[in-house]
């Protein structure tokens, strides 16, 4: 049999037909909605973990520098309400009385209302610790403990117990990180 070709049909069968077209563009939609899904719940998690990250430095930052200097506390003035105020010695042998307590700032990293932790010496102004703190608890707790020689034979050791809450718009709950320091220098003997 002889067979007999048209050129010009041969010509118009290389090329692609609007419907194949339109099913390769799908797809490609369809894949690069999905990269661009992935792409942006790794954007939100890297962030999200900057911020924890961020958040619980803040925290163990405050937290090591309060316990730092209350064992070196001569006399605890006040332990309550979200306030630490203590009296130490500066380095020259000078008695120096040292504050901490919460102000309300804006945060420049998440732009966010947030708490800043503050530590202000004598009349000097006050000088920022951290932020991203939301709640902090203070409370004085002085322990009986039996000593024979003692009047009554009770003996008080006295601790600080400091509980901060930090957090973020960023974070799904807030983290808490406590610390309790003994105070060496105020254990007596209540007569």
């Amino acid at each position: 049999m002889l067979k007999l070709t048209n050129k010009q049909t041969n010509h118009f069968n290389q090329g692609f037909t609007l419907v194949e077209v339109m099913i390769s563009m799908v797809i490609l939609l369809v894949i690069l909605s999905a990269i661009l899904m992935i792409y942006q719940q790794s954007v939100h998690l890297f962030r999200q973990n900057d911020v924890r990250a961020e958040v619980v430095d803040n925290l163990r930052i405050s937290l090591d520098r309060m316990t730092r200097e209350l064992m070196t506390c001569k006399e605890l003035k006040s332990a309550q309400n979200g306030q630490l105020e203590f009296t130490t010695t500066k380095s020259n042998g000078k008695d120096m009385v040292v504050t901490y307590y919460l102000l309300p700032a804006q945060s420049e990293i998440t732009d966010e209302a947030t708490n800043e932790l503050v530590r202000k010496v004598g009349s000097n102004p006050a000088n920022t610790i951290s932020l991203f703190i939301k709640h902090m608890q203070v409370e004085r707790i002085d322990t009986p403990i039996p000593y024979s020689n003692a009047p009554e034979g009770i003996w008080y050791a006295t601790s600080v117990r400091i509980t901060l809450t930090g957090g973020s718009k960023f974070l799904s709950k807030d983290i808490v990180m406590s610390s309790e320091v003994s105070l060496p220098s105020l254990r007596d003997v209540r007569y």
